[in-house]
């Protein structure tokens, strides 16, 4: 078995360190993508039954809401902006694993983990929003609920911490890669700027 792994990591040409990432990064996508829809399920089940349970007063409890939007209870309720919403995730759920599988040698493994989180989190949103009732369209299911003080956090689900996790990551990611490609130019001046100085020494 050691010797597949050790054999399928030569073939993927990459680090041990990358080539954990990419396996954890797409052994993920069926248990987060089990957690969002269980716990839609759950929640959906038991907040019709009981309504709102608050856990702490004044700032964070559990309310159902069918989000015709787009992120967190945002957005429209028209059946047009919801059709769009569909279309975007479904390009996403095509984009994200195109550019895992095409960039994963070049791009860092907070970038690949970023996209690891967010593959799950587009897909278990895209299946809320393709579940149709007598009502048209039902919605995505979000239940969790924060009151910050200073401002009413939109509710969410696990789909939808996962997408704001993932771009955090994806974030960080090109930012240290901003910050390398900058440290390497640096090298490269000084290098040439000390080649310089040598030259007219031997002068």
């Amino acid at each position: 078995m050691c010797n597949k792994i050790e054999a399928l990591r030569a073939k993927l040409g990459v680090s041990k360190t990358k080539f954990i990432v990419v396996c954890v990064s797409v052994l993920m996508f069926i248990p987060l993508l089990a957690l969002d829809l269980i716990t839609k399920v759950i929640f959906e089940k038991v907040l019709l039954e009981k309504g709102t349970i608050v856990v702490i007063k004044n700032f964070f409890h559990f309310e159902l809401v069918y989000n015709k939007g787009c992120f967190a209870g945002l957005g429209s309720d028209s059946l047009f902006a919801h059709i769009l919403l569909i279309l975007v995730s479904l390009a996403g759920a095509i984009l994200i694993p195109y550019l895992f599988i095409r960039k994963y040698k070049v791009w860092n493994n907070w970038i690949l983990i970023g996209l690891g989180l967010m593959n799950p989190g587009n897909v278990g949103n895209l299946v809320d929003r393709c579940i149709f009732d007598e009502n048209g369209f039902r919605g995505v299911i979000d239940f969790f609920y924060f009151n910050l003080g200073f401002m009413e956090w939109p509710t969410f689900n696990v789909a939808d911490a996962l997408l704001v996790i993932g771009i955090g990551c994806i974030v960080v990611g090109f930012i240290l890669d901003e910050k390398k490609i900058a440290s390497q130019k640096d090298d490269q001046v000084a290098k040439i700027l000390s080649e310089e100085e040598n030259n007219k020494e031997n002068e």
